[in-house]
């Protein structure tokens, strides 16, 4: 019979001359093996995690000199009795290092599939597996044969952790699997800024590992860059305004006790929230003189109109963040009291990062659906049609809300208030005209039944509500609730006396 060269081995064999026109740092390679209990199974007359031994010895032929190789197992240690922790069974089983050959088949041949399959809590994992001192670009080869089956989201976890800074490609290969499977490997790869394979049986299997290894040493990744550039203001007369819910980057570097200012404007009492996050480089700077380092941090700050600080984030220096590549700081709460704030990037840091990245995102609490408050006379009243207003709040300091509507004689109405949570107080609700005339006045249960009895009005005109908790009722954060001004037909049943 003609024997033909495979397509995988001529790309095998360019590999060297492939590398050696693509001048970057070297390629570190993970191996994250599936050795569940599935993998017992055979195909075409070969057990499952035999197959993919040999595939895994062979792609670590195309790896080239100076590379790391890692290889981490999951579902080999721990028995399907034992979902609990199955699902926790991920094990770096050869940290990132030189290839030692020996050393890994050893390993591979030790290994037997026994439990479930936790693929999300893997890749979670996975972060860690990388030397944080070392120039490299960063390849996990995902090989398995089934979907995720400890209620886990591959995909989601690729996508935040890339999100939130680890610049990795991920490369996944399905051995025998199913339409689900595949479907899910290759949403992975997709995340990952990678590439799925298929493979079959056992040799379009050493094939498709094969490729994976080569594909991902020779395409290179570009340096990921997050956030919109900007550049603040030296001072708080000059603060540049910035948007909620957009990650910015400073688009030049600052010497430590250096800052830029940014305005930010806040409606009305607000949940706030307050995030910065580096990346693995930074620069030290002193003087006129910098130096690139692996140990970046970054603070945000936020002030008031008296320039008095109210919620920080700091991303610390990679020395204290045990052993983790990354670093995020979040800082946040409620703000009462409307008005105009400050941003302040910067501060006394010891590395300022390289590319480090800082949002805000604001949830304002107003009433009635506005984003303002309801105050606690007919003044300050926020106005509202009849129909369901889902979302009002009583802030840590307010017992009572006043809202406004315009109603003609006759119309019947009842009023429905609905909370949240669990919150065990009564609330008392009373409707009034502008002179102060009560409708009604009637205490109800703050709980999904709560309800007025209906009431009819006896003039046109507008007309007041009053929803009044007792003060201390709760113990911190705003209670929100759902207020049902309900105008009932004049054929409805709750309409008649």
């Amino acid at each position: 019979m003609e024997r033909r060269n495979s397509p995988i081995l001529i790309l095998a064999v360019s590999l060297s001359l492939a590398l050696s026109a693509v001048a970057h740092a070297a390629t570190d390679v993970l191996f994250l093996l599936d050795v569940s209990g599935s993998m017992r199974a055979s195909v075409q007359g070969e057990v499952k995690i035999d197959s993919a031994r040999k595939a895994l010895l062979g792609a670590l032929s195309e790896v080239p000199e100076g590379s790391h190789v890692g290889i981490r197992l999951y579902g080999h240690r721990v028995p399907q009795n034992n979902k609990t922790d199955s699902c926790k069974d991920s094990e770096l089983s050869i940290p990132m290092g030189l290839p030692d050959a020996a050393k890994i088949a050893s390993l591979l041949e030790s290994v037997s599939p026994l439990g479930y399959t936790p693929t999300a809590y893997s890749l979670e994992q996975s972060q860690n597996d990388f030397s944080i001192d070392r120039e490299s670009e960063k390849v996990i080869i995902l090989l398995s044969d089934g979907e995720e089956t400890c209620g886990g989201d591959p995909k989601a976890t690729v996508e935040r952790l890339i999100a939130n800074g680890f610049n990795v490609r991920v490369y996944t290969v399905g051995f025998d699997v199913n339409a689900k499977a595949e479907s899910e490997l290759k949403a992975i790869a997709q995340a990952g800024n990678g590439k799925y394979f298929r493979a079959a049986n056992s040799g379009e299997l050493s094939a498709a590992l094969k490729e994976a290894t080569v594909t991902s040493l020779i395409i290179r990744k570009e340096k990921s860059v997050y956030g919109t550039p900007i550049r603040g203001g030296d001072s708080f007369e000059t603060a540049v305004p910035i948007d909620s819910d957009v990650e910015y980057r400073l688009d030049h570097h600052q010497r430590p006790d250096e800052f830029d200012y940014f305005a930010v404007k806040v409606a009305g009492p607000s949940r706030f929230h307050l995030k910065v996050k580096t990346l693995e480089k930074g620069l030290k700077m002193s003087g006129n003189s910098f130096q690139e380092t692996t140990s970046p941090s970054a603070r945000v700050a936020l002030l008031d109109s008296n320039r008095a600080e109210v919620f920080s984030a700091s991303a610390p220096d990679l020395g204290y963040r045990s052993g983790k590549q990354f670093a995020m700081g979040e800082d946040g709460g409620l703000i009462t009291s409307p008005g105009a704030y400050y941003l302040l990037a910067g501060g006394s840091v010891p590395q300022h990062s390289d590319g480090a990245t800082f949002l805000y995102s604001l949830e304002v609490l107003g009433d009635g659906g506005t984003d303002t408050e309801a105050g606690q006379t007919m003044e300050s009243a926020v106005l509202i049609p009849p129909g369901r207003h889902s979302s009002n709040y009583f802030l840590d300091s307010d017992d009572i809300d006043v809202f406004a509507f315009d109603a003609k004689q006759g119309e019947r109405y009842f009023i429905g208030i609905v909370p949240e949570s669990s919150f065990t107080s009564s609330v008392k609700l009373r409707v009034f005209d502008e002179y102060g005339q009560g409708t009604i006045d009637e205490e109800v249960r703050f709980d999904p039944s709560g309800k007025t009895s209906p009431f009819s009005i006896p003039s046109d005109g507008r007309y007041f509500i009053e929803v009044k908790t007792c003060r201390g009722c709760w113990s911190s954060g705003p209670i929100r609730y759902l207020l049902d001004l309900k105008q009932l037909a004049a054929s409805s049943p709750e309409a008649g006396e």
